[in-house]
């Protein structure tokens, strides 16, 4: 085996350098430190409030760490977006670091309440205008990582207009410009305005960029998701989706009134008819954009991963040499979307029923009943009723959705 020294010398000679220049250059290399490698003192000098109140370093400090949280979770989507075909063990455990800095998130927050006095916070943050948490354009960059534009269109706009858009037209009816523009008069507020002149084009970009490559993209290539893989998307879509944006709500209730109670807004509760008007005018619980609407469920922007995990559920039961056995489980409402598979397939339905239709034709599958599905054929399922069957094809034949 060759030492380090040998391997070097190969190092370099395979680049078409001397290696004596550069072992050389290591006798007086100076050792490296933590503080020069992690660049601590850049880092600690990076703090420059714009107030004499103490505490505005904390306000600053902690949006800062946010930042770096956001920069982790980029990290980790790029590598999804750029990775050709994702299994899902290396989904798992990328979904997995994602939950954990989304946790680290909601769990930091509370620096934002007991890290800084009530009255200094209310007097140094007006000094701030019109900056604002909803100007994080990593926020905007993770959710186009995450799913595909079309879904970041705003809900008034999808009730009312085309769902063929172009680029342009979808980043023009983005849900978050509506925090950021007064609903009557269509005006876009400074805050939205300086955003965009930062950051529209490089959005624009990414979008174009990712597009086919999102994490829902990558959900949809694979033949099916296994349980561990869906519970780790549905608690990352809670995580992000829900009690991230909520704590900023509550942190704009305790900012708001000493006591906690919002006098200048409602309170959004669950399952309430109650709304949060002009919260785009209120700095701290701009939520990142969120504007809520009515009902939990109806305000939060989703990332629509959870459209590909209301599919039906493939397993292998078993694979042999020349065919393989998957049982399919479903539940009522759930659907696969057009998809095909690589060699034919025939179909035993166990339980329930459920109807497979072609561009042609629409069979009915219920218990006992059997079809043969020939290669290439596109189709689509609609369960019914609580539905199981097995599917029995090739060894090697791949399952293929429709993008």
């Amino acid at each position: 085996m060759l030492n380090i020294t040998d391997k070097l010398v190969e190092k370099y000679r395979s680049l078409g350098e001397n290696p004596d220049t550069y072992l050389e250059g290591l006798l007086h290399a100076k050792p490296i430190t933590y503080w020069d490698y992690i660049e601590v003192e850049t880092l600690l000098s990076l703090q420059r409030p714009r107030t004499n109140f103490k505490d505005e370093s904390i306000f600053i400090m902690y949006h800062q760490v946010t930042e770096l949280y956001l920069k982790m979770m980029l990290h980790e989507l790029r590598q999804i977006v750029d990775e050709k075909a994702p299994t899902t063990g290396y989904l798992i455990n990328k979904v997995d670091r994602l939950i954990h800095y989304t946790s680290m998130l909601i769990s930091s927050f509370d620096i934002m309440k007991v890290g800084m006095d009530y009255e200094d916070y209310n007097t140094f943050r007006k000094t701030l205008t019109p900056a604002s948490g909803f100007q994080s354009a990593q926020f905007r960059f993770i959710e186009l990582h995450c799913t595909s534009l079309a879904n970041l269109i705003g809900h008034r706009f999808k009730k009312e207009g085309s769902n063929h858009l172009d680029l342009n037209e979808c980043f023009e009816h983005i849900y978050w410009k509506d925090a950021g523009t007064d609903p009557k008069t269509g005006t876009k507020t400074l805050t939205l305005q300086l955003f965009e002149k930062k950051y529209l084009k490089a959005l624009t970009e990414t979008a174009k960029t990712v597009m086919g490559h999102t994490l829902e993209d990558k959900l949809k290539q694979l033949p099916y998701i296994p349980d561990a893989l869906r519970n780790r998307l549905r608690t990352f879509d809670k995580l992000y989706n829900i009690d991230w944006p909520m704590v900023h709500l509550g942190t704009a209730e305790h900012y708001l009134d000493k006591k906690g109670r919002i006098n200048r807004l409602p309170v959004v509760r669950i399952g309430k008819n109650t709304s949060i008007q002009n919260i785009s005018n209120v700095n701290s619980s701009q939520a990142y954009g969120r504007k809520p609407k009515n009902k939990i469920g109806e305000q939060l922007i989703k990332m629509n991963i959870m459209e590909v995990l209301n599919r039906p559920q493939l397993t292998h039961l078993q694979v042999g040499k020349n065919l393989k056995i998957l049982q399919i489980n479903a539940l009522t409402d759930m659907g696969m979307p057009e998809h095909s598979s690589s060699s034919e397939a025939v179909i035993v339905v166990q339980e329930g029923k459920a109807i497979l239709k072609t561009k042609d034709a629409e069979y009915v599958l219920e218990k006992g009943s059997t079809l043969l599905v020939p290669a290439g054929l596109k189709h689509s399922l609609n369960v019914l009723k609580d539905f199981k069957a097995v599917a029995i094809m090739a060894t090697d034949s791949i399952i293929n959705f429709k993008n």
